[in-house]
């Protein structure tokens, strides 16, 4: 099990067994195109992320 954990906070964000649905989601929920251009890429999270892998249970 993976999970997206806020640095500071702690916060869990999300949580599924593959990584790359993870990050799939966070690139969809975070991230912003500015017109038609797909090279205006803005990445508006709350706060500063990271993949923690654990198990079930902990």
């Amino acid at each position: 099990m993976w999970r997206l954990v806020g640095v500071n906070s702690k916060e869990v964000y999300g949580e599924s067994k593959h990584k790359s649905d993870l990050h799939k989601w966070m690139l969809k929920t975070y991230t912003k195109y500015e017109g038609d251009r797909k090279d205006s890429v803005h990445m508006d999270m709350p706060e500063p992320m990271r993949y923690v892998k654990g198990w079930h249970g902990c």
